[in-house]
């Protein structure tokens, strides 16, 4: 584990915000793996590069090689709980230290949050975006909060509900949900904007401290 948090630690605690999970008993680290092999063995590799030994367990319900990946490890559950991660997704927030970061760190910590929740597509004039979306509402402002920190671009909040009912595996429905969504780019936040109006406000005092 780096004494100081470098990118690619920023990168996985964004990450596990997304799919991450701390047990109980706080002795095992976990993330839900997805079908694109190469991300997962991305992140893998980063958990058993800082907490060594690294297993993985096929969730029966779903298909081969979906599960979960995870290092038995009461040290690394207690580094990031002490650093901010929540195991609930519903509450959890962005820790106050990642605000305060360098913006590298800032940067790498939202696309490792973007690889585990994110939609990232290319135009073809090679802009990166990805659309965010979440049931945690207040997440979602603290990811456009922080990109827009960065000096980088993001939509508005949108959200919409989803009714649910339908069944995803054996026995596992879908309840009803609402949503919100950001969507970010690499695009370049504008330093100033135009001016659109100029109307009259009436008169008043004014000091030279106004």
């Amino acid at each position: 584990v780096p004494f100081y948090v470098d990118e690619t630690f920023a990168r996985l605690f964004g990450f596990l915000i997304g799919d991450g999970n701390i047990n109980k008993e706080k002795t095992c680290l976990s993330f839900s793996t997805s079908l694109d092999l190469e991300l997962n063995n991305y992140y893998r590799n980063i958990l058993q590069q800082y907490f060594g030994c690294v297993k993985f367990s096929q969730d029966k319900r779903l298909k081969n090689g979906l599960g979960k990946v995870y290092v038995s490890s009461a040290i690394a559950c207690k580094i990031f709980s002490e650093m901010g991660y929540v195991g609930n997704h519903n509450v959890i927030r962005i820790p106050t230290w990642v605000f305060t970061a360098p913006k590298n760190i800032r940067r790498a910590f939202v696309e490792g949050l973007s690889d585990a929740d994110g939609c990232e597509r290319y135009t073809k004039a090679g802009t990166w975006f990805s659309t965010i979306e979440l049931s945690n509402k207040k997440l979602i402002e603290d990811i456009k909060e922080l990109w827009s920190s960065i000096g980088l671009c993001s939509g508005h909040i949108k959200h919409r509900f989803r009714i649910g009912g339908h069944e995803v595996a054996v026995g596992r429905k879908i309840t009803n949900t609402t949503s919100y969504s950001i969507t970010i780019s690499d695009c370049i936040l504008p330093q100033s904007e135009n001016v659109l109006l100029v109307s009259p406000d009436g008169q008043q005092e004014v000091f030279d401290i106004t």
